[in-house]
């Protein structure tokens, strides 16, 4: 998810006000340290701007 994210030279911040997700979760996630739930999955691709499959094959 981070090379995901830097190609959209997002940064973490900037995707956490796009999906209302805590800045400090989305680099949870992207250590993998925490697991995401069906619904942060959605709120990362709204906020990466890629369709849900996209975020899923990555």
């Amino acid at each position: 998810m981070q090379a995901l994210r830097k190609s959209k030279n997002l940064s973490l911040r900037r995707l956490a006000a796009k999906c209302d997700i805590e800045h400090s979760d989305i680099v949870r996630y992207e250590r993998g340290e925490i697991n995401m739930t069906f619904h942060t999955l959605m709120e990362l691709s709204t906020g990466l701007e890629i369709p849900l499959k996209e975020l899923m094959d990555f």
